[in-house]
């Protein structure tokens, strides 16, 4: 079987599937952020209210210190966060979202559980917790 045989191929089929999602996101991004990218709603999802470390924000998120710095560097630019010695350890920054980073939070949270809701409503309940744990199984 090649892809030209097969234009269902599962490559395919995610891709429809995450346009659908990044169309939800970009409408966030153009109603609360804009000028950011959808990349750094992710950021802000893994963001506790309280803070993190921007070293356990680089592990959530899997990337390296050094990328991290530039998206908090951004965000912090543009209102989302602010960038603070952490009380416990003063040589270490702390990434503590702003009242507008926590609009931008609930705005995707709220995106989100509206589209899982529309795929739960499109496919039935069963059929999407199958979808999600299969997900999260190929995920790791």
């Amino acid at each position: 079987m090649t892809l030209a045989s097969d234009p269902e191929h599962v490559i395919a089929l995610l891709d429809r599937a995450l346009r659908e999602a990044k169309r939800v996101m970009d409408e966030v991004v153009a109603d609360h952020a804009p000028g950011l990218r959808v990349s750094f709603l992710r950021v802000m999802d893994l963001m506790p209210a309280d803070g993190i470390r921007l070293t356990d924000l680089a592990g959530r998120a899997s990337m390296t210190k050094q990328a991290m710095g530039e998206f908090v560097a951004t965000l912090e630019r543009e209102g989302f966060v602010h960038v603070l010695p952490d009380p416990r350890d003063r040589r270490v920054r702390l990434v503590v979202p702003t009242a507008r980073g926590v609009e931008l939070q609930k705005a995707s949270s709220a995106a989100i559980e509206a589209l899982e809701r529309e795929w739960r409503e499109r496919v039935g309940p069963r059929r999407w917790a199958t979808t999600r744990a299969v997900l999260a199984e190929l995920g790791g």
